[in-house]
Formats: C-alpha cells, structure tokens, sequence
C-alpha cells in the first residue's frame, strides 16, 4: 500500500512539471522534508513543496505525520489557489487537489467537498460526491487526535 501511493503521489510530481512547479533555479539538498517544504515554499516551487508533503504523509526516510502534512498541504493549496500570491491556480490545480485527498489529507478532502458541493472550478455541483468526501476528511481528522 505505501509503495504504491508514494508511486502515485510521485508520479503526480513528475507529470505537474511546469504547471506547479514554478521556480527560479534548483533547491539547495535537504534530508530534511520540513526544510525542503520551507525552501521550496519560499522559491515558490510547488512540485518540490508537494514532494515533502508526500514524504511527510508516508513517512518515507522521516517519521510519518499525517497531521503535520495536512498542515503543510493546507498551505501549499492557499498558494496555488490564490492569485493574490502571485500564481494563477494552475489548470490541474484540482487534479492536485484530488490526488492530496486520495492521499488522505482531510484539509485536501474538506476543500474537495466545497468544490464539489458548490460547483467550483467549472464543476457541476454533487451534493452526494460532497457528503461521503466531508464524512472521509472527519473519519480521518478524528483518526489523526
């Protein structure tokens, strides 16, 4: 199971390419994804940011933390869905979205139930899609405490 998502989540790294991954310039090495994250964040370089949450979620090379990586996915969404900060959510943002839920991040499960609730980014509302994705994200949250 952990092969296989990290494949997945790795997989999505690779095939966002440009679209997230804006940067200027490589990122300095870190062993340390919390680092990498903050790095990556301020370069605005969301691929990189998506890799350490990834690898926060499963915990490969580092202790797992679900809740922490919720956190930083949290903050990785509000930079790739604000054009105030500077980017315009890039056309796969919701693809992005989509792949941090089935990640099991409940920030990324709760915002994938507004959207479908409420027919955002061009989609036709599912109020039934909404329901079974906010009773995931509470399923999860309450499994996190």
């Amino acid at each position: 199971m952990l092969k296989g998502t990290l494949t997945i989540g790795f997989m999505w790294v690779l095939l966002c390419g440009s679209a997230i991954g804006q940067t200027s310039g490589s990122l300095p090495y870190s062993d340390d994804p919390m680092e990498q994250f903050r790095q990556a964040m301020e370069r605005r370089s969301m691929k990189a940011a998506w890799s350490a949450v990834i690898i926060v979620q499963q915990g490969a090379g580092t202790k797992r933390d679900p809740k922490r990586a919720d956190e930083m996915w949290s903050e990785l969404w509000d930079k790739l869905a604000q054009p105030s900060a500077g980017l315009n959510p890039p056309p796969n943002a919701v693809s992005l979205l989509r792949a941090a839920a089935n990640l099991g991040l409940p920030s990324a499960m709760r915002r994938l139930s507004e959207i479908l609730e409420h027919g955002e980014f061009g989609f036709t509302p599912d109020p039934i899609a909404a329901a079974e994705w906010r009773k995931r994200a509470a399923e999860v949250a309450s499994q996190q405490q």
